[in-house]
């Protein structure tokens, strides 16, 4: 398929998935399609693929059959660097910002890298003012912005690292429990941000979560992963009630 050649092309769609370590299968046939401005979450216990099928969809893993689309485009097995080059961004469970860097410094990185690929240029280069000023705010550190990243809280810090992937322009967003460690407030915080990104900037988010309160919170659908393969996907209050869910996931969990 033709990169963009129809309005209906998904931003990102991973047909029949797989992949093994050794003997045991990690993603087993494992599809899903997500358009532009969509937001979706992945539950599913420990050891059930999710981080997995992010390592495949951002190129840090090979995988050992199916393909990836962006925009229509393969690029099933292609490095890391050149699927971010095509609009997808990952973050972590673990905060990946520069701790003796400020909070503004952490944000010239993206906003200078985006700006140029040239490393001269990404490090002479001055970001818009306007540009950092907005970015601050939707981190919620426009009072903390010359304080060194490493000093922030929790919760801070996750909100930087999201704030960086979203300087850096990127289509598509892959947040890996955002809310780990954090308080209720802090929890909520991280909710209203991700819905910012979808609705004033455009975003399509894809989230792996176990805090159902955060899930319930970000009011979207919801795929629920088992042995490596979706189990059940729809709206939060469906998924909760479904029986098959029940047995597989959120009654261990609960």
């Amino acid at each position: 398929m033709p990169l963009g050649s129809t309005t209906n092309t998904p931003l990102l769609e991973i047909k029949e998935l797989s992949k093994k370590f050794g003997g045991i299968v990690v993603l087993e046939g494992l599809s899903l399609s997500l358009s532009s401005q969509e937001l979706r979450c992945i539950i599913g216990p420990n050891g059930c693929g999710k981080t997995t099928l992010f390592n495949v969809a951002t190129g840090a893993l090979p995988p050992d059959g199916g393909s990836v689309y962006i925009k229509g485009e393969e690029v099933t097995g292609l490095p890391s660097h050149e699927i971010a080059r095509r609009g997808i961004v990952r973050k972590f469970q673990v905060p990946g910002i520069y701790k003796d860097l400020s909070v503004v410094e952490n944000l010239e990185v993206p906003l200078n890298a985006s700006a140029s690929r040239s490393a001269w240029k990404i490090l002479t280069a001055k970001p818009r003012h306007s540009r950092m000023l907005e970015l601050l705010d939707i981190c919620g550190l426009s009072s903390k912005a010359t304080v060194l990243a490493g000093s922030l809280s929790h919760g801070e810090k996750q909100w930087l690292e999201i704030a960086m992937l979203l300087a850096s322009d990127a289509e598509l967003i892959l947040l890996d429990e955002p809310t780990a460690g954090m308080s209720i407030l802090e929890t909520e915080k991280t909710a209203e941000l991700i819905n910012r990104l979808r609705h004033q900037f455009n975003k399509t988010v894809l989230v792996i979560e176990h805090d159902m309160f955060f899930v319930r919170l970000l009011n979207c659908p919801v795929m629920v992963m088992m042995n490596g393969s979706i189990l059940r996907v729809g709206p939060y209050d469906e998924i909760r009630k479904d029986p098959k869910v029940i047995e597989a996931y959120l009654g261990r969990a609960g």
